[in-house]
């Protein structure tokens, strides 16, 4: 699919795999908006191995891609609660040392032709208001601003943009 990865389902198997691409990606992406602390404490709590493999066996729309045996990205989505035409795009991230290499386009087209393929008509996401790459990502990929809000990381508020776009 692009690459010498392919995308596959998640197993729970991949939880412990899935929880260092997210800690390499979010300090990558986020020691200088949220510090290496924060970072760490969001990654323990958001990751924790066992709520991670219950999270797989549950998802709607969970994906890995796989480079030489190992977890190199990941993406989840489900329904959005109460509004059953709109999905939510939870988490993408890729191992920071693959990133420009085309693994997240990927796995958002995974999780896009999944959604869309089960009568979603939208897909929404919440990224932070910092997270210029992250922005830019969504954007080039057909993704809209459609409002803000805010949440709380450690102690600290902080502003995240809302962003949705048809299937």
């Amino acid at each position: 699919m692009g690459g010498p990865w392919v995308i596959r389902p998640a197993r729970p198997t991949d939880a412990a795999e899935i929880e260092r691409v997210a800690r390499a990606a979010w300090h990558a992406a986020y020691d200088p908006v949220l510090g290496p602390v924060v970072v760490d404490s969001v990654v323990d709590r958001w990751y924790a191995l066992g709520t991670l493999r219950t999270e797989i066996e549950e998802a709607r729309w969970f994906f890995v891609a796989v480079e030489d045996g190992s977890v190199v990205g990941y993406t989840h989505a489900g329904r959005l609660a109460g509004r059953p035409r709109i999905a939510e795009l939870y988490r993408i991230y890729v191992d920071p040392e693959r990133w420009n290499g085309g693994i997240g386009t990927a796995l958002l087209g995974a999780v896009l032709d999944a959604a869309c393929s089960a009568g979603t008509e939208r897909i929404r996401l919440l990224v932070l208001a910092d997270n210029e790459v992250g922005i830019e990502f969504y954007r080039a990929r057909g993704f809209e601003s459609v409002g803000r809000t805010t949440t709380t990381l450690g102690d600290t508020e902080y502003e995240e943009l809302v962003f949705e776009r048809g299937c």
